[in-house]
């Protein structure tokens, strides 16, 4: 990660985001997209993909202390995935600038108390919680049920949203362990799909590098810390613990994503391609308020709206919006 990218997640730095490669694929850091693989997505081995008084720091605002956190958060989460599943750093940091309304809203369980408290339980993520869409326990969402309007998955009780796009509607989720399940994203935070059943993720084995790993067995058998399970092709198990592949060699298929390589690389093709240093493009990240038209379109999280760039918003989608609709 570079010293720009990391200037732009610390305090001193909200009001002035410095520049962050935005190569690659851009991806949700909170996790709960209804419209991909999303927060689990299917039969237990998914492909994943975000933590918590709302009161003011010392010397700053509530907003202030909020949007901090909420920066925070995204760095933590965008630095996992980026280190485990190929994920463009620079795309994914700049979700930074829906803060805090991303994470924080009318509609959110969260507090900066918690998300703060959650941090650490974030950044210990291994790969296999990942690649299989497994949260901390202590990770929440929203309050609004399944089948309501949403435009961020901070507002969903499931942690399940849309594509933030268009208003969508919050999923089915937050199933306790024992429940019968299709997939990882219908089960608690701190749980998974294992056969059928919401299972505490305690069950997952994590197996050492070059051992065997079965994301799919019983129990799943998953890898230590930065390991990832490289099967040869899908769905072959089980597949062997390995660390994430660097430059010149062979991008890793792992989980859902055929094109996982070290951090700081990136997959030359969308599968089956080399791994290759990334290059920092000095791409700024989003800037909210700048000028846009169809023809020179906003930079992705932000949308069009009526000639400027901006977030969606969670107050632009009420509880009973139709999917698609904005209010």
């Amino acid at each position: 990660m570079s010293a720009h990218c990391r200037r732009w997640l610390t305090p001193l730095a909200i009001a002035t985001l410095a520049a962050c490669s935005s190569n690659g694929a851009l991806r949700s850091p909170d996790g709960g997209s209804t419209g991909g693989a999303g927060r689990g997505g299917t039969g237990g081995a998914a492909g994943g993909g975000t933590v918590h008084d709302g009161g003011a720091g010392a010397g700053g605002s509530a907003t202030e202390t909020m949007t901090t956190a909420c920066l925070e958060t995204v760095q933590a989460q965008c630095e996992r995935e980026a280190a485990c599943e190929g994920v463009d750093l620079g795309s994914c940091l700049a979700y930074g600038a829906l803060c805090p309304d991303y994470y924080f809203n009318s509609d959110s369980a969260r507090t900066v108390t918690g998300l703060v408290n959650c941090l650490p339980a974030m950044k210990a993520r291994t790969c296999t919680d990942l690649v299989m869409g497994i949260f901390p326990s202590c990770y929440v969402y929203g309050r609004r049920p399944s089948g309501a309007g949403c435009a961020y998955p901070s507002q969903c009780a499931s942690g399940l949203c849309g594509q933030m796009v268009a208003c969508a509607t919050c999923g089915t989720g937050g199933l306790t362990n024992g429940s019968t399940c299709t997939t990882t994203s219908e089960c608690q935070t701190g749980s998974y799909c294992q056969g059928g059943t919401c299972t505490d993720a305690s069950a997952i084995v994590h197996a050492s590098e070059g051992q065997p790993c079965d994301l799919q067995g019983t129990p799943a058998v998953g890898c230590v810390g930065d390991l990832i399970c490289h099967e040869t092709s899908p769905p072959k198990t089980p597949g062997t613990c390995m660390a994430p592949p660097g430059a010149g060699q062979p991008c890793a298929l792992a989980g859902f994503s055929g094109n996982v390589c070290a951090a700081g690389n990136t997959c030359s093709t969308p599968t089956g391609g080399t791994c290759m240093t990334t290059v920092d493009a000095g791409t700024l990240p989003p800037q909210p308020g700048a000028a846009c038209s169809t023809q020179n379109t906003c930079q992705t999280p932000l949308l069009c709206k009526s000639g400027a760039c901006e977030p969606l918003g969670s107050a632009s989608c009420p509880a009973k919006a139709p999917d698609g609709g904005a209010a």
